[in-house]
């Protein structure tokens, strides 16, 4: 079995799939359960018997974990205190990798999830796209670029964190700095929020969420040109309703390509888990050699 972890600020999402990227055993556990492990080896233990119950008995021929970054590509250590501060600090990989004699492969979640869709999902399938932009919404914001010779990095070697750029307006200041940023207007918290101020008409809260989503997508396309987007994450059960305010809004900018398209991702809330249980396959991120 290939093992996939998604550590995600709610959520931790573990999968075991088989040769042909079937999920054959999945469990979900709350994040904030690791916080309460009182020390950093007691998380470790926790996340090894984690492991070990979706594993029911099989061997891990490889193991992979996407995790919500920053995340240090040099050397794995996980570096998000903000959203992850129960790994912060960590180089998960290595006792993983020891436990169950191994490779463990880490890098970022939305590197993770752009796998799944690229190489599982109805991209692969139809040959519609050898590269896509996806973009995972949920706690945070999850950005990748994935193409043929792998995700985009910063001139650094690192994972660039494009949830965190400046967007219009004011009033909704980040962790990260910005006054305005992309993530604290498009996360699931963000729509969380709008519709809370939206007095529960949840069709006005998403069109009023549309218009801070499609502020960064436009950024963000002008950039890449990205000839495909694949939308993963809790917000993208919602994307029947939003996608088509989403493409309203940016048809009418210039540099957004006439025929782009976008899809919600398929594979629901494992998307990120099953994609990480394709990072050893593509040898992408930091690995800890058993």
């Amino acid at each position: 079995m290939r093992v996939g972890i998604d550590i995600g600020g709610t959520g931790t999402r573990i999968v075991a799939i088989d040769h042909l990227g079937t999920v054959v055993s999945a469990i979900d556990t709350p994040t904030v359960d690791f916080v309460q492990c009182e020390t950093p080896q007691a998380r470790i233990d926790f996340m090894v018997s984690k492991v070990s119950t979706v594993l029911n008995g099989s061997k891990a021929t490889s193991i992979g974990i996407g995790v919500s970054g920053p995340i240090d590509l040099r050397n794995g250590v996980i570096d998000n205190p903000d959203t992850l501060p129960a790994f912060t600090g960590f180089k998960l990989a290595e006792p993983i990798a020891k436990a169950f004699e191994t490779n463990v492969w880490i890098d970022n979640d939305a590197v993770a999830a752009a796998h799944a869709e690229l190489y599982l999902g109805s991209f692969e399938n139809s040959k519609k796209t050898d590269s896509l932009l996806s973009i995972t919404l949920g706690t945070g914001i999850g950005v990748c670029l994935l193409g043929p010779s792998g995700p985009f990095r910063a001139l650094d070697g690192q994972h660039p964190e494009a949830s965190h750029i400046s967007v219009e307006g004011s009033g909704h200041e980040c962790y990260c700095g910005l006054t305005n940023c992309w993530e604290m207007v498009a996360s699931r918290r963000a729509l969380e929020r709008i519709a809370l101020e939206s007095g529960g008409d949840f069709s006005v809260a998403l069109k009023k969420y549309s218009i801070g989503l499609s502020d960064g997508l436009a950024s963000l396309i002008t950039l890449f040109r990205p000839n495909a987007i694949v939308f993963g994450g809790s917000v993208s059960k919602y994307w029947l309703e939003l996608g088509p305010l989403v493409h309203n809004h940016l048809s009418k900018l210039k540099e957004v390509p006439k025929d782009f398209q976008t899809w919600p991702s398929e594979f629901g809330v494992n998307g990120g888990a099953i994609g990480a249980a394709l990072l050893p396959e593509h040898q992408t991120g930091f690995v800890a050699r058993s």
